[in-house]
Formats: structure tokens, sequence, C-alpha cells
């Protein structure tokens, strides 16, 4: 059975609370139980979400408009090999 995922923001307000039971003295056990997560997805969250912000969330979900991807040819040339498009590995081959 699926259980619901949680959002990003919701999962840093969950970070951010386990940090104040652990500044108050709580175990990683009672943190966890407290915000209701095991202590796995905890770790797992942490390691992805720890230290973020919500401004940092909106780049991670691709809302930032100065992220660019670089994987893709650029849009001034008009194939591979021409010398103006950014030639990948797949294109290579």
């Amino acid at each position: 059975m699926a259980g619901n995922r949680e959002k990003p923001e919701e999962i840093v307000s969950k970070l951010r609370q386990a940090e104040v039971l652990q500044g108050q003295g709580m175990t990683i056990a009672e943190t966890v139980r407290q915000i209701g997560v095991t202590q796995q997805r905890f770790y797992r969250w942490r390691k992805l979400y720890g230290g973020m912000q919500r401004s940092q969330l909106a780049r991670l979900s691709g809302g930032d408009p100065g992220h660019i991807d670089l994987r893709s040819p650029c849009r001034a040339g008009t194939g591979p090999g021409d010398g103006t498009t950014v030639q990948t590995r797949h294109d290579r081959l």
C-alpha cells in the first residue's frame, strides 16, 4: 500500500521541527516518532533537504528562470556538428 508523498515544503518544515526538538534534548528516536517518520526517512530527508530554505526549494523544483540545461542544444544552431550546438554523448553515437 502506497503512502502519501510529502511535498518538499512539508519535508523542510518537519526537518526544522526535528532540529528544534533535538535542541531541546530529545534523542533521534524520540524526535522522529514525534514528527511521524521513520529514522531511515529522516536521515534521507536530512541528506537531501538539510539546511534548505523555502527560496532554495523553488530552484530545486525547476521554478528558477535562471536554470540552464547544458545538455540541450543551442537554439541558434541548425544541427549537430556545425559548431553552434552543444554536442552531447548521444549525438556522437
